[in-house]
């Protein structure tokens, strides 16, 4: 399976929360390609959090998303904390450094939960989950190539703009 496909399949999975096969995909990633694979898992909470904090990125929103993250998954081992959650969504719209405090192993389980989490908040998420997951490979490949982001999940793009005259 070529990589990006590995990637994809494995994020479709989340989202639509086929435990089971996210575990399989995960173990068909070659260790050398784990960098990319956390890059397009990024790229993919990313597009996961702009739809969740649209509307809100306030400090209250985003702890209540993280309590609601911590009750969701009360069986997880070891158990996932409020402020791995925080550190990932402060870190993913700006404050890199909250998200880089935390360990690749609790980074990323934070990463996948959250957007399985957002996913069933979202139905939008997984009836465009094609598009969802085409757009976070051309944000991981920008990144991975140094360039300035230019992609747009379009979540909104059924919304009418709140000015008529913009």
């Amino acid at each position: 399976m070529a990589t990006y496909a590995l990637y994809r399949h494995t994020i479709r999975a989340v989202v639509v929360g086929r435990h089971n096969e996210v575990k399989l995909f995960l173990r068909q990633i070659p260790e050398e390609d784990l960098a990319n694979f956390n890059n397009f898992l990024m790229a993919a909470f990313y597009g996961a959090a702009i739809l969740e904090f649209a509307y809100d990125r306030g400090d209250e929103a985003v702890n209540k998303f993280a309590k609601e993250m911590v009750e969701a998954h009360p069986d997880v081992d070891p158990p996932l904390e409020e402020r791995y959650v925080e550190y990932c969504v402060l870190g993913i719209f700006g404050e890199h450094h909250l998200m880089e405090s935390l360990e690749p192993r609790h980074l990323h389980r934070t990463q996948m939960l959250s957007i399985r989490l957002i996913a069933t908040r979202h139905p939008k998420m997984r009836e465009r989950v094609q598009g969802y997951l085409a757009c976070a490979e051309q944000l991981a490949r920008q990144w991975a190539a140094g360039e300035e982001p230019d992609v747009d999940f379009g979540w909104f793009d059924d919304v009418p703009d709140a000015d008529p005259a913009a």
